[in-house]
């Protein structure tokens, strides 16, 4: 079951350097692990979001989930992850708890999918060896109706 969060994402976006120098204890999901690759997916909650955004720097990629109606941004969250290597080959199929999902992936090239009530997105990424590669996923309309 998908859901979204009624938090203005660009607003928490904006406000997450701050907060989380004001809050350094903010607690941080479990690292999950996919054959070799390690991941943390989450941000539910102001809190648990600047820490996510905090954490961003330490994985080489960084997805974002967000819904977007007008002039409002919806944060989405338990959304499907598909990440395809240069070769096609799946090297994740998941899904992510909250509107961040971070992954430890190695340098290359991968195609990123997700899908939001049948509209699916497609990313295709280049991972380097440093930095991390932020890729947002955005729905347009109104695809996106479950309050988290």
């Amino acid at each position: 079951m998908r859901s979204m969060f009624a938090v203005p994402a660009l607003t928490a976006l904006l406000a997450a350097p701050a907060f989380a120098a004001m809050n350094p204890q903010a607690t941080l999901p479990p690292e999950q692990h996919q054959g070799n690759i390690t991941y943390m997916s989450g941000g539910i909650g102001l809190s648990e979001s600047h820490a996510m955004r905090r954490e961003a720097s330490q994985f080489p990629l960084e997805l974002l989930f967000v819904s977007r109606h007008g002039k409002r941004d919806d944060y989405l969250a338990d959304m499907p992850v598909t990440i395809r290597d240069a070769q096609g080959d799946t090297v994740f199929q998941g899904r992510s708890d909250g509107p961040y999902f971070l992954a430890k992936l190695p340098a290359g090239r991968y195609t990123v999918i997700s899908t939001d009530h049948g509209r699916r997105v497609t990313r295709h990424v280049t991972v380097k060896r440093h930095g991390t590669q932020r890729v947002v996923f955005e729905w347009k309309g109104e695809a996106s109706r479950r309050n988290a």
